[in-house]
């Protein structure tokens, strides 16, 4: 095996590892949120759709009345950030809970899934 072909598989390796990671957050964020939409009165299943399953949960986040500005989120990624935060806050999580789901969804949104914070009168 020469060099280069060492170097191409150890760069394929981390490729693989960060493929895996990003594949576990995503998982883990769909399952968080199906359990969140449930909490909402909203159906679990529409966590696994992609492009419903976020306009659900601005709808969670902001209400009947904000719907359309979903669409805006897809152009500025600092208003889906701002969303994400929202929609942390909505379920009763801390400032700082809501730091750190912009960094680490999927575990955050199991922690606001599978905690004690969410009640019905907090909810919008």
């Amino acid at each position: 095996m020469t060099e280069d072909e060492l170097m191409g598989l150890v760069i394929l390796s981390v490729y693989g590892i960060i493929l895996i990671i990003v594949a576990i957050s995503a998982l883990l964020t769909v399952i968080g949120n199906w359990r969140l939409f449930e909490k909402a009165g909203q159906n679990g299943w529409y966590a696994i759709i992609p492009f419903y399953g976020g306009f659900i949960k601005h709808k969670i986040t902001f209400g009947e009345a904000n719907k359309w500005l979903y669409f805006i989120s897809w152009v500025f990624a600092i208003y889906y950030a701002y969303t994400h935060f929202c929609y942390v806050r909505a379920f009763g999580g801390s400032k700082g809970l809501a730091v750190l789901s912009l960094f680490f969804p999927g575990i955050t949104t199991l922690i606001l899934a599978f905690g004690k914070l969410y009640h019905e009168k907090n909810y919008h």
